[in-house]
């Protein structure tokens, strides 16, 4: 049985800012570790929840983290929380290891545990052989790293990270997923917002967020099963104009670009569809090639998000 203490718990959360709504009567329930990943566009609400359950955000609603009520013992839990924001403050003419000390003196860490916790934490990320180098000399993916250490100094047990693969190259995400994982595996619930599909697929469940509203949640494969469309990938040297023709021939419900291909989803049937690809497609098309496909979490957030916009029109 999962400790309560272990969970994050909100009910009917709001947050507005003047007459806009960022979050609107949101509520989750996050058991276990994760990692959880928070996915939406920009201006969705992540950064605002991330906050919110960061401690740092007033609210209207209920929250409860790690077994703290918020807002009465939000001072409690923050005890236990390490927080990344988006641009996360380190200063770049201390070194590494200054740094770490900065940020474990703000914790109110004694000199005899950052003594015992700074070598764990800068071989665990790799960075022992460069804890004179001055943060600013550091490479994008060795300051993510460095901000991490310095979220986990204190050793919280949840980790709260806000797009933290942003500005980074594919090889020191990797990297950094590889860290977070070995986190999780240790029993420290991960919280990730982030743009990033590649990202969302790595997480243990998924909550997609559209103008304040959580418009799916779930597993990646549930997300992925409740797509309702039939899917075709289709390939060609001319995907600008294939995807214009796709567009232009009303078939189709959505038609994207994805990598060098378009994807297109309707709720037509093969048969209909075989035939539209045979008499009009192949003569405008000599190369064309296609296939029915499962859907990317990028094909279904595509679909919820015009889903959205229609709704709104």
């Amino acid at each position: 049985m999962i400790n309560p203490k272990n969970e994050i718990r909100i009910e009917k959360l709001v947050k507005s800012f003047g007459a806009n709504k960022a979050l609107d009567d949101i509520s989750l329930e996050f058991t276990g570790t994760g990692p959880f990943g928070i996915v939406g566009p920009d201006g969705a609400g992540k950064t605002t929840l991330m906050r919110i359950i960061a401690g740092v955000m007033s609210f209207k609603g209920n929250v409860a983290v790690l077994g703290s009520q918020y807002p009465r013992e939000s001072n409690h839990a923050k005890r236990h929380i390490g927080y990344m924001p988006q641009i996360f403050g380190l200063y770049q003419d201390l070194s590494v290891r200054e740094n770490l000390i900065f940020f474990a003196e703000i914790f109110g860490m004694a000199k005899s545990q950052i003594a015992q916790r700074m070598p764990e934490l800068l071989e665990f990320a790799s960075l022992d052989m460069f804890e004179d180098r001055p943060a600013g000399k550091l490479s994008g993916g060795m300051k993510q790293k460095l901000a991490l250490c310095a979220c986990l100094i204190h050793d919280p047990k949840l980790l709260i990270l806000d797009e933290p693969g942003a500005g980074v190259d594919p090889i020191s995400r990797q990297e950094f997923w590889d860290i977070l994982n070995s986190l999780v595996e240790k029993g420290i619930i991960v919280i990730v917002a982030t743009t990033y599909m590649d990202e969302a697929e790595r997480c243990k469940r998924v909550t997609y967020l559209r103008d304040g509203r959580i418009c799916a949640d779930g597993s990646v494969q549930k997300i992925r099963a409740d797509y309702p469309l039939k899917l075709i990938k289709f390939q060609s040297e001319k995907l600008r104009e294939l995807r214009d023709f796709l567009t232009g021939s009303g078939r189709f419900i959505h038609v994207n670009f994805f990598a060098d291909s378009v994807h297109a989803a309707g709720e037509s049937d093969l048969d209909s569809l075989e035939r539209f690809i045979h008499q009009e497609l192949q003569p405008q098309f000599n190369d064309i090639s296609w296939d029915e496909i499962q859907p990317e979490l990028e094909d279904v957030f595509v679909h919820l998000g015009q889903e959205a916009d229609n709704n709104v029109l």
